[in-house]
């Protein structure tokens, strides 16, 4: 896939409509659909959420997988993409100390050196919006995300939805930035202790516990079936099946069949070898 495929096919697992995905890359809904149609004639899919389990099927979304062994203990380059400010000047001074070569961008357009350049990159966010994503993604770079400013739950879950390896809270960066970069390269997830308290504060220690029916509809979803082919296949009706699917987005804090697909995904509810099915 392109590099644009694949932002927007990262930015529709997380639950992005059209329109937003648009505004976000600074592009016309028509260029994304097109875009759409381009990432479904590839993976052999009709529908959104269909990609999204195929994708999944295919390992896109495994932020998890470990990261090749190629001998360093921290990454060649890394690229710091945030906008101005106190918090970008505390990230870079801090690489600076430690001898870390890196490169600071404004957006992703200036990254395409980037992509030919051998060795371990890795890339920093600060405050990342959901278009800043793009660059890690055209890149393949596992991503450190930097908060400016305490973060709640819903911060710390979105940057780990989007695929963040390692979340600092900004006071934390002169001591620790160096130091997870290095884990983060050698296949770990870290955080510091003000963004783990933000996590565990809000969410249950186990995983959702889905009924059968969920789960039933869950696999459906995760097949690319439609209402209409989930309830046929279920042999009930669409509207049960809508009622069912609403109490599995509830569960599962998600606003889409594709957002709910990758939330299922990372909390291990989905068999990546079921997924998209055949």
């Amino acid at each position: 896939m392109t590099s644009s495929e694949l932002t927007v096919l990262n930015l529709l697992g997380s639950g992005l409509s059209t329109a937003r995905i648009a505004a976000s890359l600074g592009v016309t809904t028509c260029a994304v659909e097109a875009c759409k149609r381009g990432i479904y004639r590839k993976l052999g899919v009709v529908s959104q959420a269909h990609a999204v389990a195929r994708a999944i099927s295919l390992g896109f979304f495994d932020h998890h997988r470990p990261l090749p062994d190629n001998g360093r203990t921290r990454p060649e380059v890394v690229v710091v993409h945030a906008r101005p400010g106190a918090c970008r000047d505390r990230v870079a001074e801090t690489l600076l100390a430690c001898g870390q070569s890196f490169a600071v961008l404004r957006d992703s357009t200036g990254a395409h050196w980037l992509q030919w350049r051998r060795g371990t990159l890795a890339a920093v966010l600060i405050d990342p919006d959901p278009g800043d994503w793009q660059l890690p993604a055209r890149l393949g770079a596992p991503t450190l995300v930097v908060c400016s400013v305490p973060p709640d739950l819903a911060a710390v879950g979105e940057a780990v939805r989007h695929g963040a390896r390692a979340l600092v809270w900004r006071e934390d960066v002169p001591e620790d930035l160096c130091g997870m970069l290095s884990l983060m390269c050698r296949g770990y997830f870290t955080m510091t202790a003000l963004c783990l308290d933000a996590f565990t504060a809000g969410i249950a220690a186990h995983p959702p516990e889905l009924t059968a029916r969920e789960r039933d509809v869950l696999d459906s979803i995760a097949l690319g079936h439609t209402i209409g082919q989930t309830a046929r296949r279920l042999g009930i009706t669409a509207k049960t099946v809508e009622s069912v699917q609403a109490r599995l987005f509830l569960r599962l804090g998600a606003r889409t069949r594709s957002e709910a697909l990758i939330i299922s995904h990372r909390l291990g509810l989905v068999d990546r070898s079921r997924a998209a099915g055949p």
